[in-house]
C-alpha cells in the first residue's frame, strides 16, 4: 500500500497510525480501507456479497438477500467456517410481509442463507475458471470430451483463416 499510495484514500486513518501510512485527501475512484487502524484476524467468504470478517474492534457478517435480524441473531462464525471448510447449505427461517391483490399477510420462508455452490456459474473441473450457465461448452465438460472438442474448434478456426 505504501508503494502505491496514489491509488488509496487514507483519509480515514489517524495521523499517527501504527502502519506509518501518510494520510491523503479523500479522492473519488481511489480504494478506501474499510478497517483503518485495525488488523483483520479472520476473513471467511462463501460467495459474492456473503462474508464474515473479524478485526481488532468489530465483527462484520453479511449475507445477500437475508434479513439483518437473521444475520445478527442466528448466524455465527462457525456457520461460515462450516460452509467454507466442507461445503453444504445452511437454512434459516425468515418472516416477511407480502401483498397479493391488496391483501397483506405474513409469510415464513425457510431460505438458504449460506451456500458454497455458485448457482450463477459453472465451475470447470480441475480449474479455477467458470462459465455462465447456458454456455455451449458446459455439456462437453460434463461428458469429459472437452479436450477433443477444443482441438476440433481450433482446427476449424485455423482452416477458416
Amino acid at each position: 500500500m505504501k508503494r502505491n499510495i496514489e491509488h488509496f484514500d487514507t483519509s480515514n486513518y489517524k495521523a499517527d497510525n501504527k502502519f506509518n501510512l501518510p494520510v491523503t485527501k479523500p479522492i473519488l475512484r481511489n480504494f478506501k480501507d474499510e478497517y483503518p487502524n485495525q488488523v483483520i484476524s479472520i476473513f471467511l467468504e462463501t460467495g459474492a456479497k456473503v462474508y464474515y470478517i473479524r478485526s481488532d474492534e468489530k465483527e462484520t457478517k453479511t449475507a445477500k438477500g437475508v434479513k439483518i435480524c437473521v444475520i445478527q441473531n442466528s448466524l455465527n462464525m462457525t456457520d461460515y467456517q462450516k460452509i467454507v471448510g466442507g461445503g453444504g447449505k445452511i437454512f434459516r427461517k425468515m418472516n416477511s410481509f407480502r401483498s397479493t391483490l391488496h391483501d397483506i399477510y405474513t409469510e415464513m420462508k425457510n431460505k438458504v442463507v449460506l451456500s458454497y455452490n455458485d448457482e450463477k456459474r459453472f465451475i470447470i473441473p480441475n480449474t479455477v475458471k467458470t462459465l455462465p450457465w447456458g454456455h455451449r461448452d458446459i455439456q462437453e465438460y460434463r461428458n469429459g470430451h472437452r479436450k477433443t472438442v477444443a482441438k476440433l474448434r481450433y482446427n476449424v478456426v485455423s482452416i477458416v483463416k
